[in-house]
């Protein structure tokens, strides 16, 4: 009776061994395959793409440090701004003290007349500056929880700066 407990006891604990070392879709990384663009939309009635233009690059000048590493192509005739920007994200998503790591994004925005469109779309592998280089992409839970949030944030303060909201726009206002 005793052997047949302690076979039971050894499979119970073989069983929750592997079950508690198996990884969830969470712990490792987004696979490329996973990676698409998101697409923001933007209806602006009786402001002009050249002007859609100005205050977009005005915005991306003061939203990013350094926009000239960020920007890199800017075309006022065709109203296209191209360049690459980085999101941090958490290891874990749901622990404020879990390492920062940092993925890289490629930005495009395109304006016409009373509408603009802003597309971002994460670039697969981890860029040097990264404390997570062996992470080529977050993990599905960091892109839900950090990634996307990031992302529509940054949808959200262009929005307000296309309708001359921005904080910019202020200090042209006296």
């Amino acid at each position: 009776l005793k052997e047949i407990f302690m076979r039971h006891l050894f499979f119970f604990f073989l069983i929750i061994f592997m079950f508690g070392c198996a990884a969830s879709p969470d712990d490792i990384p987004m696979p490329n395959s996973e990676i698409k663009p998101i697409t923001y939309d933007y209806q602006i009635p009786g402001v002009n793409k050249k002007i859609l233009f100005a205050r977009a690059r005005d915005y991306m000048a003061t939203a990013y440090g350094d926009s000239r590493s960020v920007i890199r192509v800017q075309d006022e005739n065709e109203a296209v701004i191209i360049g690459k920007g980085a999101v941090t994200w958490r290891m874990l998503p749901n622990n404020s003290l879990s390492g920062s790591c940092s993925t890289e994004y490629n930005i495009r925005f395109i304006a016409k007349d009373e509408k603009a469109r802003l597309q971002v779309e994460l670039i697969y592998g981890a860029p040097v500056y990264s404390s997570c280089i062996n992470w080529k992409a977050p993990s599905p839970a960091a892109y839900r929880y950090d990634v996307l949030p990031s992302f529509d944030q940054l949808s959200k303060d262009l929005g307000s700066a296309l309708k001359g909201l921005g904080a910019g726009n202020s200090f042209k206002d006296f």
